[in-house]
C-alpha cells in the first residue's frame, strides 16, 4: 500500500521492495526525514551498503537493491563485480580473454599462393611426432569399389532419364533439315532450320547435368538407408568407437543459445531441461552454456536477466550457465 506521508512515486517504489513490514516502515520514516523524493529513497538505500556501493543516486543504491532481491543468490554465485567504469554490476559472463586473430592473406594468384605457403612452411619450426603408418589398403579398396558403383548407377540412370526426356521433345530426327541444302541455301534459312535442334540439344545437356546431381543424391540416400537397415558398417568413421568413452579432462564444450525478444519462460524452460540432462550424465564440468541475447525490448531484457538469476539459483548453475546481452551497435 502507498504511504500518505510520501509522494505517490516514492511510496509506490518502496511498496515494490521485498521488505518486511517493520523494515518498510523504518525505511519510510528515514526517507521522509531526507525529503521524501525518489532520489532520497536511493540515497537512504545506498547508505545500507557503504563499503561497496559507488556513485550517487540510482547507481549508489544498486548493491542495496540487489541484495534485497537476490542477496543469498548473488553471494553464493559471487556474481557482484565492478565493470570497467568501476560501477557495480552482475557478473553474468566469465572474464573476457581476447586473443589475437590474424587473417590469412587471400591470394588468388597460384604462383604467389604457392610461394607464400612455401615461405610459411620454412619459417614455422614445429616439432611434430613422426606419423603413424596405417594400413589403408583395405578401406581404400572398398571405398574405390563403392565410388565406382555409385558412378555407374548415376550414369546408367542419367542416360535412361535423358533418353526418355528426348522422346518427349518435339523435334525427333532431322525431318526439318535437308543436309544437302544446308550449304546451298541462304545462311538465314539454314540457321532457322538448325536453331530448334540447337535449343533442344542444349535442353538435353542441361537436363543430363542436373539429373546427375539428383541421381547422386538419390543413390547416396538409398545406400545410407540400406546401411541403417544393416545396422553397422565397419568402414564408418565412428565404427571404431562405442560412443560412451570418457570425455578427456581438458575437453570443454560451449553450448550457445542465441535469443532476441523471444518468449522468456519458454526459452529458459528449454535451457533448464538441457542443463538437467547434462547434469544427469555426470559430465557437467565439461560443458558451459552461453545465452547470447540480442533483445532490445526493455521489459524482455529485464525478464531475461531475472530468469537467468532464478535458473542459476534453482539448479546451482553459477559457473556453468552464462548470460550476455549485446548492446546496440
Amino acid at each position: 500500500m502507498n504511504n500518505p506521508v510520501l509522494p505517490p512515486l516514492s511510496g509506490r517504489y518502496i511498496d515494490q521492495l521485498p521488505l518486511a513490514e517493520d523494515e518498510r516502515q523504518a525505511l519510510v520514516r528515514e526517507v521522509t526525514r531526507e525529503g521524501g523524493e525518489l532520489e532520497d529513497v536511493h540515497r537512504v538505500l545506498a547508505r545500507r551498503a557503504p563499503a561497496i556501493a559507488g556513485g550517487a543516486g540510482v547507481l549508489g543504491s544498486v548493491v542495496a537493491r540487489l541484495r534485497l532481491g537476490w542477496g543469498e543468490t548473488l553471494e553464493r554465485g559471487r556474481a557482484l563485480a565492478r565493470d570497467h567504469q568501476d560501477r557495480i554490476c552482475i557478473q553474468s559472463t566469465p572474464p573476457i580473454v581476447r586473443t589475437r586473430m590474424v587473417p590469412e592473406p587471400w591470394h588468388t594468384n597460384v604462383l604467389r599462393l604457392s610461394w607464400w605457403r612455401l615461405l610459411r612452411k620454412k619459417n614455422r619450426a614445429v616439432d611434430m611426432p613422426p606419423p603413424v603408418e596405417m594400413d589403408r589398403s583395405g578401406w581404400r579398396r572398398v571405398a574405390g569399389f563403392r565410388r565406382t558403383v555409385l558412378l555407374l548407377l548415376m550414369l546408367v540412370q542419367t542416360v535412361f532419364a535423358t533418353w526418355h526426356m528426348k522422346s518427349v521433345l518435339p523435334y525427333q530426327g532431322w525431318a526439318l533439315v535437308d543436309l544437302q541444302e544446308v550449304f546451298q541455301q541462304p545462311w538465314q534459312e539454314s540457321a532457322r532450320q538448325i536453331l530448334p535442334y540447337v535449343v533442344q540439344t542444349s535442353i538435353l545437356l542441361l537436363f543430363a547435368l542436373l539429373f546427375c546431381w539428383v541421381s547422386v543424391g538419390f543413390w547416396t540416400a538409398l545406400m545410407g538407408f540400406f546401411q541403417l537397415l544393416k545396422g553397422r558398417d565397419r568402414y564408418n568413421i565412428s565404427a571404431s568407437t562405442l560412443g560412451d568413452e570418457p570425455i578427456p579432462r581438458e575437453a570443454r564444450t560451449a553450448l550457445v543459445m542465441p535469443i532476441a525478444n523471444e518468449d522468456v519462460p519458454r526459452v529458459f524452460a528449454g535451457l533448464r531441461a538441457t542443463y538437467e540432462s547434462l547434469l544427469a550424465t555426470g559430465q557437467i564440468e565439461h560443458f558451459d552454456i552461453f545465452v547470447l541475447s540480442d533483445s532490445n525490448d526493455p521489459d524482455t531484457c529485464v525478464a531475461e536477466q531475472k530468469a537467468w538469476l532464478e535458473l542459476c539459483r534453482e539448479v546451482d548453475g553459477f559457473g556453468h550457465i552464462f548470460y550476455r546481452r549485446r548492446g546496440a551497435g
